[in-house]
This record gives structure tokens, C-alpha cells and sequence, in this order.
């Protein structure tokens, strides 16, 4: 246990020993400042962070370039492959070693997992090198799903490291997280290369064990995928399609063109296509499909011979500059039975247009939602692979969409801080789900489903004791059920609560700016809450400390109503650790309504009370009468005259 942990349980517990005391004596604990470590303090001395939330000037971040030429055989689900790697340091320390992650160890025995998966035998590598060199046996490492590399000389600063390795693995059956095959037609190929870990300007290194359940931090890079696969197979990659002419049939190629131009969606291949085998091109020795991608964290590629594909285009607001507008190829690829997916385009090209008109414009060239393997879905840089059934599938193409925000252009660390991607994606799934089947409706109607779906998750996602707090690293969690709940609910419920306390304009600023100020980069959660701080001009550390490090209730409750010939006095309390500004409304027997708030700084004093004054003849009392906060128990917020 912290520093700060002790002391916060200290003061837990002496307020819990307090004898009774007037609502003007510190009667509840006083949140604590948030937590800081030394590594990002040392950060902002070296000036690659700030406390304002945005990069220092001297900020950095490594970067590399792969060339990837890999094989699928679907008989056998095997991928053989070759990569080339050159990374760059752009640190300014010299570097000893470079580690890379396996992550398809997650699957060899012995491995340490938290959850049960499917053994394939992992990963084998051969014929490894290192500028060229083969390096000595003790200069590889392997546990798990990390392998380090030992460097003979010192990678100094503003230098490159070549590595070059043969790797094989076989892609495991459906149900495996968050990739897999299914009957040897659909494959999705993810997590699938070794690949370079971070090494970031707070603590070096960051190369954890892949166990399943976290999911990845990982570095911006450039990659070349020749990517060879049976004819009849089509294969979709992050990147731009460099070869369509040696690939694609001349009417998919057309369809493509017409696609790009129309804001319809067109069927670029057919079911009755797909059944007369005119998928691709005819070539008996396989084809190869030859991707590009620039600044992307990863690369992921579907392949299937049974998937009927559709497109259209996305208008991205500002893509190339204040007032110029850009454009992204929208790709829906499934298998015909999978009717709920005939929208999965229109869905894809909506996403698209509103996050990049709300928050910051879409960067890559398209966006390709494919369907089947897995139950939710997960996000891939330009790709995603997404299950779902019926209306659910509009909010899971959603979901995994906006992931293309974060953490794809804001690349955070989503196995130390969950909710820095899921939280924040979710929050704007709900306004993008939102917005999309409210178009034609009216704010006020939006506003009214938005308070009633908040409503109804109170008492399901914050009254249950053994819940951790948010901030708690994503393999951490008492039960995935919790990590769920905590990283994507929670998070998106006290964004919600944020939002309603700070108003629109302020809190939307602060995500672009947020978002604007680390695009391509690595923001840690303080960076997060200090662009807030900054863009509202308020100390908004007790909000975050309260919501994401504790895991706190608000309760706010009429106590007493005393009605009488001179006034009617309210007296009202906060029965729980949590705090917010409190809205007190008042209905008088003519039907006026007057409304008092209690500011957060009344109750950040320590006080649990206030007795508040109205006028006579007071038919109703009603705290948060447009239901903004997350109040556990709203039996206790209105009071009503006999």
C-alpha cells in the first residue's frame, strides 16, 4: 500500500470515530490530491510533460518501420512469415536491449494467463539477426510472450537497430481473445508478428505479460504487409491496397470507384459473385496482396472465402486543414447469413463523419468492419473485427470504430489504464449510437433518452461494495465482470456526470484539445485530467480523485421539510464520500418552481448538511431535478406535501 493510500484510510477511519457533530464541523473525508509518481515528475524536470496535460517540447516518442511478407495455408491455419524491422531511437538515452512482444505465447503451455484459451504451441522463431548478424544464444530471451534482444553495442541516440526473423504460429480456433479462425474460411490474423514494444519518455521499457484479459500499449509505426493467401480468399489489411489490379476482378475494381463516390453503399461483391467463384482473381499458386500503412500501432488482416462485401465513403470534416475536407473508404465485409451486417457500412460511414465533426478528423485512408470469430468486437488501426446479432450490431461497429480515436490516435496505455480507451470510447458510443437513430429528432428528445439511460444504470453499476476503482491496471480486476463494468460503464457514466457539471462547450474543448495535443503520442492519465483543469480554468482534482481513484457514492438527500406561515425550511445532506454540486427545486402550490445549488466548495469542506429557505406553501422538493448526477438512491431526493 502507497503513501497515500495509508493516509487517506487514516482519515477514513478518524471520521469514522468522530462523535456527532454540526453540519459545520468536517464530518467526511476531504479528498486527497491526485497521486503522482516519481518517473513523471522526473518526466516534467526533462521536460517531456507538463502539468497542463499537453507535451513538453522536449517530448519524443521511438518509431519503426516493418516489412512484413507472410503466408496463411487455411487446410492447416498456419502463418508463416518473415519480418524486417528497423527501429528507431529517438531517446535521449542509448538503449542495451530491445524488447518485442510475442503475443500468440499467450497460447503456448506454460504461458501465465487469466484466462482459459485454447493451446496452440505459441510462437517459433528461427534465423534471427541483428544488423545482419546472427546474435549469440544468450543474447535472446524468451519468457512468455516477451522476448528481449541483448544489443552487442549500445543503440545510441537518433540511431536505427535492423532485426530480421522467420516466425511461425498457427491461428487458433473461434473463441480464442480477440482473434482466431472459424472452420478453416474465416481468419482473423491479430496479434500475429513479434512486434517492438514501447519505450516511453516515463518509464522506458513498458513490455508487460500478455495473460488475455488487458489488452496493449503499443508504439507508432510504418508498415509494408505482402500478405499471400488461395485464390478466392479475399484479404483486407490495415493499410492502402498497393496491387488491386493483381488481386481484385476488373467489376470489383469499378464497383470500388463508383463506391468512392457515392455516399451510398455499394455491393462490391456479391453473393451470387461469391458462389460462382469470382471473389478475386484467378491464380492457382495463390495471390499476394500488398498493403501499405504510416503511423499505425499495429497491423490486423482478415481473410475468408466466404465474405460478401460492401462500401461507400465517409466525408471527413477537416482532414486536410481548417475548411478541406477529406475522404475515408467505409468497407463492410461478411458472410451472407449475417443480415444484422447489411448496415454495417452505413453504420461505419456515420461513425466516421460525427467523431471526426466532434472530436478531431480521421486519419487513414479507410475503415473495414469485418464479421464473425469473436462474441463483442475489437479494434484493430483501420480494421475491426465485430460479432453481434440484430440491433446490437450498430453499437458494436460503433464501439469499435471510435477505438480509432482511442487508443489508435491517442495512444494510450490500455493495459495500465482501461479506462483511458474503453471509458472514453464509450462515452461516445452513447452519443454516436445516440445521434445516429435520433437524427430527425429533436434535442430535447436526446437529452430526455440520455438522462433515462443514466438513470437506469445507477443502482446496477456503483451500489455493489466489491467494486475497485477505476483506475486499477485492466489484469487487476476482482473478475473480468468488474473490469467491465468499472473501464467501460463507470468510466462513461462519470464522463457523462462531468460533462452535465462543467457544460458542452467546455468539456468538448477539452477532448480536442486532448485529443489534438496527443494525437500520435502517449498520454497517461494525468495528462488527461490536467487538459480538463486547463480548458475549465478549475481544479477539477477532487472530481477525479473521487470518481476514478476511490471508488466513492453520492447520496444526496432531503433530510427534513418543515413547512410554515413564514417560510419553509429544507434541510438536505450528502450521506455518502462522494460529492457534487447539489440542485435543490422547490414547486409551489401555483405551480412556479424555485431552484437553489449548493457549490462543491460547501461540501469539499467536510460539511455532510445545509439547511436551505423558501417561500410558504411549497407542494414538492426535488434534488437534481434533470437527473445529471450518479446518485445511488433517488427514493431520497423528493419530498412531496401530504
Amino acid at each position: 500500500m502507497n503513501r497515500t493510500s495509508i493516509l487517506l484510510l487514516s482519515g477514513l477511519l478518524f471520521a469514522s470515530v468522530l462523535p456527532s457533530q454540526s453540519p459545520n464541523r468536517i464530518a467526511r473525508p476531504i479528498p486527497y490530491p491526485l497521486p503522482t509518481t516519481k518517473a513523471w515528475e522526473k518526466a516534467i524536470q526533462n521536460g517531456t510533460r507538463t502539468t497542463k496535460g499537453i507535451p513538453g517540447p522536449n517530448y519524443w516518442t521511438n518509431y519503426t518501420q516493418y516489412k512484413i511478407d507472410a503466408e496463411l495455408e487455411p487446410g492447416t491455419a498456419k502463418v508463416r512469415g518473415h519480418v524486417e524491422i528497423s527501429y528507431e531511437n529517438r531517446s535521449p538515452k542509448p538503449l542495451r536491449r530491445i524488447v518485442l512482444h510475442l503475443r500468440q505465447n499467450l497460447h503456448k503451455e506454460g504461458s501465465v494467463r487469466n484466462r482459459f484459451v485454447e493451446i496452440t504451441g505459441g510462437v517459433e522463431t528461427s534465423n534471427i539477426q541483428v544488423n545482419g548478424k546472427k546474435p549469440g544464444k544468450r543474447m535472446v530471451q524468451v519468457r512468455g510472450t516477451v522476448m528481449t534482444i541483448r544489443l552487442a553495442e549500445s543503440l545510441k541516440p537518433q540511431s536505427k537497430v535492423r532485426i530480421s526473423m522467420d516466425w511461425n504460429y498457427r491461428v487458433p480456433n473461434l473463441g480464442a481473445p480477440r482473434n482466431g479462425q472459424d472452420d478453416h474460411h474465416v481468419f482473423w490474423i491479430a496479434y500475429w508478428y513479434p512486434q517492438v514494444a514501447v519505450y516511453d519518455d516515463v518509464n522506458g521499457w513498458v513490455a508487460e505479460q500478455y495473460m488475455s484479459n488487458a489488452e496493449f500499449y503499443m508504439d507508432y509505426a510504418d508498415y509494408e504487409v505482402n500478405f499471400k493467401a488461395p485464390q478466392g480468399f479475399i484479404v483486407r489489411c490495415t493499410g492502402e491496397l498497393q496491387n488491386p489490379k493483381e488481386v481484385l476482378t476488373k467489376t470489383e475494381i469499378k464497383r470500388l470507384a463508383k463506391a468512392r463516390k457515392s455516399h451510398e453503399t455499394v455491393h462490391i461483391l456479391t453473393e451470387a459473385e461469391l458462389k460462382a467463384h469470382k471473389a478475386t482473381r484467378k491464380s492457382k499458386k495463390g495471390l499476394t496482396w500488398r498493403y501499405k500503412a504510416k503511423r499505425v500501432r499495429d497491423v490486423a488482416i482478415s481473410v475468408s472465402d466466404q465474405y460478401i462485401w460492401d462500401a461507400t465513403h465517409a466525408v471527413v470534416k477537416d482532414q486536410k486543414g481548417k475548411g478541406r475536407d477529406g475522404l475515408a473508404m467505409i468497407h463492410a465485409l461478411y458472410r451472407p447469413r449475417a443480415k444484422a451486417f447489411q448496415r454495417a457500412a452505413e453504420y461505419g460511414q456515420h461513425t466516421i463523419e460525427y467523431m471526426s465533426q466532434k472530436v478531431y478528423p480521421y486519419q487513414w485512408p479507410h475503415m473495414t468492419a469485418c464479421e464473425g470469430i469473436i462474441g463483442g468486437g475489437m479494434e484493430f488501426p483501420m480494421m475491426t473485427i465485430c460479432g453481434g446479432r440484430g440491433s446490437s450490431v450498430l453499437g458494436v461497429v460503433t464501439h469499435e470504430i471510435i477505438h480509432m480515436w482511442f487508443p489508435m490516435l491517442v495512444g494510450s496505455n490500455e493495459k495500465a489504464y482501461a479506462w483511458q480507451d474503453e471509458g472514453l470510447t464509450s462515452f461516445f458510443t452513447n452519443l454516436t449510437t445516440s445521434h445516429f437513430r435520433t437524427r430527425n429528432r429533436s434535442k430535447d428528445l436526446q437529452s430526455k433518452l440520455r438522462n433515462r439511460r443514466r438513470r437506469r444504470g445507477h443502482g446496477r453499476f456503483f451500489s455493489m461494495e466489491e467494486f475497485a476503482p477505476i483506475m486499477r491496471h485492466g489484469d487487476r480486476f476482482p473478475g473480468r465482470g468488474t473490469y467491465s463494468i468499472m473501464s467501460y460503464m463507470k468510466t462513461s457514466a462519470v464522463l457523462g456526470q462531468l460533462r452535465s457539471m462543467i457544460g458542452d462547450e467546455a468539456f468538448f474543448r477539452a477532448f480536442r484539445e486532448y485529443v489534438a495535443a496527443w494525437a500520435f503520442k502517449h498520454p497517461l492519465p494525468m495528462d488527461f485530467f490536467a487538459t480538463f483543469n486547463r480548458v475549465t480554468g478549475k481544479n477539477l482534482d477532487w472530481y477525479f480523485r473521487e470518481w476514478f481513484f476511490e471508488n466513492w457514492k453520492l447520496d444526496q438527500a432531503i433530510l427534513s421539510v418543515k413547512p410554515g406561515n413564514q417560510e419553509t425550511v429544507v434541510q438536505v445532506g450528502d450521506l455518502q464520500y462522494a460529492s457534487m454540486p447539489m440542485e435543490v427545486q422547490v414547486q409551489y402550490k401555483d405551480g412556479k418552481k424555485e431552484t437553489k445549488t449548493i457549490d462543491i466548495e460547501y461540501w469539499l469542506s467536510g460539511r455532510k448538511e445545509k439547511t436551505l429557505h423558501f417561500g410558504t406553501d411549497v407542494v414538492q422538493v426535488l434534488i437534481d431535478p434533470q437527473n445529471l448526477t450518479l446518485d445511488i438512491n433517488r427514493k431520497n431526493n423528493l419530498w412531496k406535501a401530504q
